[in-house]
């Protein structure tokens, strides 16, 4: 029996998927339906389900945002993601984070539900039949029972001490990743059983391998842990990661996660050997400026001001080079929406003459950055088509009068063209009216001045080109969602609110 939960935010939809399911007539139990991403995780946290399909987009909590949640609450749960063809880029990040499969709403038919499903059945249905007790028949332990029964008194003390675990004595955690080319677990238990620590055992969580050591002293476990790290490095080309040390069994989901954490960070730094405790150690992002500068780097990207937009993102990117254990999971998710994002205007200007041009999956924060740039540069050429030259010029007129009482006509009238002509040309390439583009660059332009001089209001209004302070501070509020004055003071009350969710 696979207990699921289904999310969609458009009620024909959750209604069709759960009338499909019904009518299948397969061990599917659909234990809760939700319509946004915090209904789904509120029921996830109630019954902790095998399997959650959900919408990829929805307001609020999107689904990825919701496999990010669960992740830490219950990671056994799987996913199954529902997107547009539009939303593609969006589920390849979903197949980052542990989505078992993607499904095109255009084409979903119910047996394509039932066919994913059984799939994991199947696979849930093979490990219990082949795994004693808590054992896998590769010989890992599995961590399933530990965490579906975490918010039971003393489940940790419970499940470790089958296996002659002690409580309240010095232990810690390494993760690798899994590396199904050779006898792995065969290979660590060797260099475990030369080492000699009081207690070790391997486990294995989704395709993470854990080596969980203990010692009476922790000192001599930190000598050990240190002899373990360097004798696999030096025959596996793999990345180590270490949480620091805990002693209470309770804590021992805490301690699988926090190796879990520094595994993350090899997204950022390809390391042989790395500890939570040196993590702990470096600068924690402003992630309100990080915010900001994001924007700013699209704002520019819907401008056409490519030098800009790749300048900004080389800088923004170098900014995230070494982070915070705490930032982690939350510079990730960044990159790679920032890639997002880039591959969506990218889309939208049509350039995709290779259907999977920018597919890759961006695994390290290089690639997120190289493939921006490629995105960039391809939109900045001439074989890019992003517009015919005439409209080139346009916009660099534009852009350096942005500030003058310019108008259609005289734009038309730079290039030779007559102004009816000029604003379908204009509308067809930028893909906005004349007065619209010029309006929201302006507004943008002054946004940068508000957050980042000490100008009044009326000087900034007049910089943009807007003779009326009154009537600039009315169409910034309507189109930018804020005063002028509120703009101005939002940087300093967004830092002391600490807002730590991602707001695109």
């Amino acid at each position: 029996m696979l207990n699921v939960i289904v999310v969609d935010d458009e009620v024909p939809i959750r209604e069709w998927i759960v009338y499909s399911l019904n009518k299948l007539k397969k061990p599917f139990n659909i234990v809760g339906v939700a319509a946004s991403g915090q209904e789904a995780y509120e029921l996830v946290v109630k019954y902790k389900p095998d399997v959650v399909l959900t919408d990829i987009k929805m307001p609020g909590m999107d689904g990825i945002e919701l496999m990010q949640a669960v992740k830490n609450i219950s990671p056994y749960t799987l996913f199954i993601v529902l997107t547009n063809y539009a939303d593609f880029t969006y589920a390849k990040q979903a197949l980052t984070y542990g989505a078992r499969e993607y499904l095109l709403k255009s084409e979903m038919r119910g047996e394509d539900i039932g066919i994913a499903l059984d799939k994991i059945l199947e696979e849930k249905r093979s490990i219990t039949q082949q795994k004693k007790r808590d054992i896998l028949s590769s010989g890992y332990v599995d961590l399933y029972g530990l965490y579906k029964s975490y918010e039971k008194e003393h489940h940790g003390k419970q499940f470790w001490s089958q296996y002659n675990m002690s409580d309240n004595v010095p232990y810690s955690v390494l993760a690798l990743q899994k590396d199904p080319s050779y006898q792995q677990r065969e290979f660590l238990l060797e260099i475990l059983d030369e080492v000699a620590p009081r207690f070790f055992i391997t486990a294995i969580r989704h395709d993470v391998i854990y080596l969980i050591l203990q010692e009476i002293q922790a000192e001599v476990l930190e000598l050990e842990i240190n002899q373990v790290i360097n004798k696999i490095v030096a025959v596996q080309a793999c990345c180590i990661a270490k949480s620091r040390v805990h002693t209470s069994l309770e804590e021992s989901t805490v301690a699988i996660e926090e190796a879990q954490q520094v595994l993350g960070y090899t997204f950022f730094k390809e390391q042989k050997q790395l500890s939570y405790l040196a993590l702990c150690e470096h600068t924690r992002l402003n992630r309100h400026d990080v915010r900001e500068e994001y924007h700013k780097i699209l704002g520019d990207l819907s401008l056409k001001l490519y030098d800009q937009t790749k300048q900004g993102i080389k800088k923004w990117f170098e900014k995230m080079q070494s982070v915070h254990i705490e930032d982690v999971a939350w510079a990730k998710e960044m990159c790679q929406r920032m890639v997002i994002s880039v591959e969506e205007r990218f889309y939208q200007l049509n350039l995709q003459k290779e259907e999977d041009r920018f597919t890759q999956v961006n695994t390290c924060i290089r690639q997120c950055q190289n493939q921006c740039e490629k995105m960039i540069d391809t939109m900045m050429g001439d074989e890019g088509l992003v517009s015919t030259k005439p409209i080139k010029v346009a916009l660099h007129f534009i852009h350096e009068n942005y500030n003058k009482n310019i108008s259609l006509t005289e734009v038309a009238q730079s290039i030779f063209l007559s102004a009816e002509y000029f604003s379908r040309l204009f509308k067809e390439e930028v893909g906005e009216n004349f007065s619209v583009y010029l309006m929201m660059y302006r507004l943008k332009r002054a946004k940068e001045l508000l957050v980042s001089t000490d100008l009044r209001v009326a000087e900034i209004a007049n910089e943009v080109g807007y003779g009326t302070p009154g009537y600039f501070s009315r169409i910034y509020k309507k189109y930018m969602g804020k005063s002028p004055d509120e703009e101005k003071n939002g940087k300093k009350s967004n830092d002391i609110l600490g807002d730590d969710k991602i707001v695109l």
